[in-house]
C-alpha cells in the first residue's frame, strides 16, 4: 500500500474542473502569487555564478518556475512532481503562458538521476521536505543529500516549512479535538477548507476537507502526513547535509511580514 503521501495530491488541479474562463483567473493568480517568491529569489541567487538552472521539487502546477522564467531569472527548469494530474496541468499551464524552458516531470525526485553540481538553485516550497521525510525511514537525509549533491558551488536550496509547535500545543489543550476552517482565495475553485490534526511522534496527520465554491461538486479528502521541524532541527540537518552553518539563515517572510502563515519560515542554504 502507498503512503498516503504519494497519492494525497492525485486528482488535484484537474483539468476538468476548469472551463476557459475559469482556468485563465485561476493561472493569473497563482502567476501574481509568485511575485513575492521571485524578488526574494532574486536577492539569495549568486549574482556572479548564476546560470539559471533551477529545480523544483513538488513543484504542483510549476506557477513558480514560470514566473522565474518570464522574469529572466530561468534558462532552464526542471519540476518534480508525483500527482499525474497536477503535470497535466502544468503543462497546459506552459503552454499558456509561453513557457519554452521549463521541463514538467511526473517522477520521484529521490529516485531520478539528476547530474552534479548542475543547479544554480534548488527549490522546496509549499513544506514539500515535511511532506517527503515521512514517506520513509531517513528520507529526510536522502533528499538534503541529493540537493547538494546538485547543488552548484555557490548554488542555494530554498525551503518552505511549517513548525507545528503551537499546532502541537493546541492540539493538547484540545484533547486531541483540533479543528480549524479556512477560506481560500476568490479565484479558487475551492471556497473552504476544514482541517484535523494527530500528533504521531515526531509526525502531524493533518487530514484536509475542500468545500467547491461550485457545490455540486464532491467535496476532496485527503491527509497528509508531516514531520515537524523547528529551525534547529533543520539547521542539524543542513549541517549533516555539507552546509556551513554560515550560510544557513531563517527569514520570516518572503517580500513583506504576514506574506506567509504566522506559523511557516523560509530557510536558505547556500553550498
Amino acid at each position: 500500500m502507498k503512503h498516503p503521501n504519494i497519492t494525497a495530491y492525485e486528482g488535484v488541479e484537474n483539468l476538468s474542473s476548469f472551463d476557459e474562463p475559469t482556468f485563465i483567473a485561476y493561472c493569473e493568480g497563482k502567476i501574481f502569487d509568485c511575485v513575492k517568491q521571485v524578488n526574494f529569489l532574486r536577492e539569495v541567487i549568486n549574482k556572479e555564478s548564476y546560470t539559471g538552472n533551477v529545480l523544483e521539487v513538488g513543484s504542483g502546477n510549476s506557477k513558480l518556475l514560470y514566473a522565474l522564467e518570464r522574469n529572466d531569472l530561468l534558462n532552464y527548469g526542471v519540476g518534480y512532481e508525483l500527482s499525474s494530474s497536477r503535470v497535466e496541468f502544468a503543462n497546459r499551464f506552459a503552454k499558456y503562458v509561453g513557457s519554452s524552458k521549463v521541463v514538467n516531470l511526473c517522477e520521484d525526485f529521490l529516485e531520478h538521476d539528476t547530474n552534479s553540481e548542475s543547479f544554480d538553485l534548488v527549490i522546496g516550497v509549499d513544506i514539500v521536505m515535511q511532506l517527503i521525510a515521512p514517506v520513509a525511514k531517513d528520507n529526510d537525509k536522502k533528499f538534503l543529500d541529493k540537493v547538494y549533491h546538485s547543488l552548484k558551488y555557490g548554488g542555494a536550496l530554498i525551503l518552505e516549512l511549517m513548525d507545528f509547535s503551537d499546532i502541537i500545543k493546541m492540539d493538547e489543550l484540545s484533547i486531541n479535538k483540533l479543528r480549524l476552517w479556512k477560506e481560500f482565495d476568490s479565484f479558487d475553485p475551492w471556497q473552504y477548507g476544514l482541517d484535523k490534526f494527530t500528533i504521531n511522534g515526531d509526525d502531524v496527520i493533518w487530514d484536509k476537507i475542500f468545500i467547491s465554491r461550485d457545490r455540486s461538486i464532491d467535496d476532496s479528502v485527503f491527509q497528509n502526513i508531516l514531520r515537524h521541524y523547528t529551525f534547529k532541527t533543520i539547521h542539524e540537518k543542513l549541517c549533516a547535509a555539507g552546509f556551513l552553518s554560515v550560510n544557513i539563515h531563517q527569514h520570516k517572510y518572503w517580500e513583506t511580514e504576514g506574506d506567509i502563515p504566522k506559523d511557516e519560515y523560509i530557510v536558505s542554504a547556500v553550498k
